[in-house]
């Protein structure tokens, strides 16, 4: 389980595929291992790109405007890199439209099978022994 993953199918304004946000950090920033690219990461993005979209809608920087827009923000998949965006009545991230990615270990390679508009391979159910694999 985790909460974002670069082959996500969203992408947005700021970056137009979840994979070039990847792709940005590993251009511009050092000591990202070869192999595995954090969520945290892109948690922290998320952050100035719901700013950035609170701003723009306000179309002021108002900071109870601007806060307003960001508590009754609804973003798509299609509007950002890191997917849905929505918050609850007290502030946090929506549980269900923000909720977590489902990966599993197939072939070698980390796939994504849940939710299922983001899927890059079928679940496998039950998983196999270790010694069937």
């Amino acid at each position: 389980s985790t909460y974002w993953t670069s082959n996500l199918p969203y992408g947005g304004e700021v970056f137009e595929e979840a994979a070039d946000f990847e792709q940005y950090c590993r251009d511009n920033f050092d000591g990202i291992p070869e192999n595995a690219f954090d969520y945290h990461i892109a948690n922290g993005a998320l952050c100035i790109v719901v700013y950035y979209h609170g701003f723009k809608q306000a179309g002021t920087l108002d900071l109870e405007t601007v806060r307003d827009e960001i508590k009754s923000m609804s973003l798509s998949g299609d509007e950002c890199f890191y997917g849905p965006v929505e918050f609850t009545e007290d502030g946090d991230g929506h549980p269900v439209k923000m909720g977590s990615v489902w990966q599993q270990m197939l072939d070698g390679r980390l796939e994504t099978v849940y939710p299922e508009d983001a899927q890059t391979s079928d679940p496998v159910y039950p998983i196999p022994s270790w010694n069937e694999r």
